[in-house]
């Protein structure tokens, strides 16, 4: 038996064939992986806890000498404190003025909108049903008041015209003169009865007198009788008739007097008037409130359309698709649809320390640096100072409006805010913005890190909820007084700064543990 040999190369590719598919996507995923991995290493790793402290201003710079003579004099103080950026005098609320179901959202977070611009629109099929009952019970009021109004007319028409009562007063004269007359009538009837009685009378006799002869028979007699009895019955019954005719007299004289009586006060007829115009009066209230039920409806489906009361940027989005909104609840944001607020109308809630509120007033001019435009200022006033302080933060809380906002700008924004001296007004008034100089700041000796010849402070930027950004700034020291240091640079007052770092690097993300500052600032 012959044994052929296989081709051994050709069975030896075809396994490596069969992992290509496997391996080329296997080597793409562990390559996203490692990208997406490496991306994701500061989120991923646990941020490290600082202390920081924050910079003060440096009051010894308002101590300037007087380029004549030499000598130092004071000037008034400038303060500084940090703050952040809302909506001035307050967000506007986009609300729903009725309850309903949200069936679409038209507008996102960071949209502009025109004032009454279509915000949301809720579930409108209810109110569509009531508008329709409410149309048809005022087209029924409509139809009880002509009918009221008929009524009225047909009641007025009555009393100007009384006929009936006419009538039945002319009625009850002619029943009276009717009776009096039957009465004058009955002497002729009653003797001219009676004469007949008379004659019927003799020709009985007559009657009964041939009889006995025998001229007449039995019949005729009873004839002759019969009729005398019935003439005799007729007599009496008009001899009766007398006080019938008396008493009908009376009833008719009785309703004569009724009737003119009756003509007189027009009682019923009066009645008919009076509810009439009663009638017409409920029919018109009726009217009226079946007005207002299908104005009400038809505003309650209006309002199923929500509008922008102003027109701004949408800060906040509170509804979406399917929610609730439900007046009357104890959630002061129950009926809130979005927030807007006005680019152009911004101020600065600033947390002044209480050693330095005396110096700021209403009106005053002030200096406005963002922290994301760290190189800009803006001009701003002092608006309103509230009257009451906090006790735990030691401050006062003062409102600075923002004179020509950026459009760059954007509620809760942090800012530091530079309370200029009375009559300088501030350095950016002919332009609005200015590039902001490098400021003079007191800082603890242990913030400042670096050799001798570059000092260095790392600060933290970015911050929120409690977390931060570590940014290396490079300063200058011009000075010492006691533990603190004067540098100059890009720092400003109220900046957070790390210490007691080791090894830090440029973008780390931090936790801050504690805060310490030299007057009494906070920072947010």
């Amino acid at each position: 038996m012959e044994i052929q040999k296989s081709n051994s190369p050709t069975r030896a590719r075809a396994p490596r064939r069969r992992l290509v598919p496997v391996l080329v996507p296997t080597v793409v995923v562990v390559a996203i992986a490692g990208v997406l991995g490496w991306s994701a290493r500061p989120l991923l790793m646990p941020a490290r806890e600082v202390d920081v402290v924050q910079a003060v201003f440096d009051r010894s710079a308002d101590s300037q000498p007087e380029q004549s003579t030499g000598a130092s004099v004071r000037n008034t103080p400038t303060v500084q404190a940090p703050g952040w950026l809302e909506a001035e005098p307050f967000i506007t609320a986009c609300t729903a003025l009725a309850d309903g179901v949200v069936e679409s959202m038209h507008v996102l977070e960071g949209d502009y909108v025109e004032a009454g611009q279509e915000v949301a629109r809720l579930v409108a099929e209810d109110s569509q049903l009531r508008l329709a009952r409410a149309q048809a019970q005022l087209a029924e009021a409509e139809a009880m008041l002509a009918m009221a109004i008929a009524e009225q007319t047909s009641a007025r028409s009555h009393w100007q015209d009384p006929v009936e009562l006419e009538r039945a007063v002319e009625s009850g004269e002619a029943m009276v003169a009717e009776v009096q007359a039957e009465l004058a009538q009955l002497p002729s009837l009653i003797a001219s009865a009676r004469a007949t009685l008379t004659r019927l009378d003799e020709e009985a006799k007559r009657v009964r007198r041939s009889t006995q002869q025998g001229a007449t028979n039995e019949l005729e007699l009873i004839t002759a009788d019969q009729l005398y009895l019935g003439q005799l019955a007729e007599v009496t019954a008009l001899e009766a008739r007398g006080p019938i005719l008396e008493a009908r007299l009376s009833r008719a004289r009785a309703d004569h007097r009724a009737a003119e009586r009756d003509l007189d006060l027009r009682i019923t007829d009066r009645l008919r008037v009076d509810a009439a115009d009663a009638g017409v009066a409920r029919g018109k209230a009726a009217l009226e409130r079946a007005r207002a039920a299908r104005d009400e409806a038809a505003l309650e489906l209006d309002r199923m359309v929500i509008r922008a009361p102003i027109s701004g940027y949408v800060q906040r989005r509170l509804k979406m698709p399917g929610d609730k909104v439900v007046r009357m609840m104890d959630s002061e944001h129950s009926t809130h649809i979005v927030h807007l607020y006005d680019p152009k109308r911004l101020q600065v809630r600033v947390d002044v320390p209480l050693a330095d509120a005396a110096i700021v007033y209403v009106g005053q001019p002030c200096d406005v640096v963002v922290e994301v435009l760290p190189d800009r200022v803006f001009r701003g006033e002092v608006l309103r100072i509230t009257h009451e302080a906090d006790l735990q933060k030691n401050t006062l809380q003062v409102k600075v409006r923002v004179i020509e906002p950026d459009p760059v700008l954007r509620p809760e924004m942090l800012t530091r805010v530079k309370f200029l001296p009375s009559g300088s007004g501030s350095g950016s008034e002919a332009s609005g913005v200015q590039s902001a100089e490098a400021s003079r700041v007191l800082v603890p000796a242990g913030a400042v890190v670096g050799p001798e010849g570059s000092p260095t402070v790392w600060t933290v930027t970015d911050r929120r909820n409690g977390r931060g950004v570590l940014t290396q700034r490079l300063v200058s020291i011009l000075g010492q007084q006691g533990d603190w240091l004067t540098i100059g640079g890009d720092v400003q007052p109220g900046a957070l700064l790390a210490v007691g770092l080791d090894e830090p690097r440029e973008g780390e993300r931090v936790v801050l543990r504690a805060e310490r500052s030299g007057e009494g600032a906070t920072w947010r």
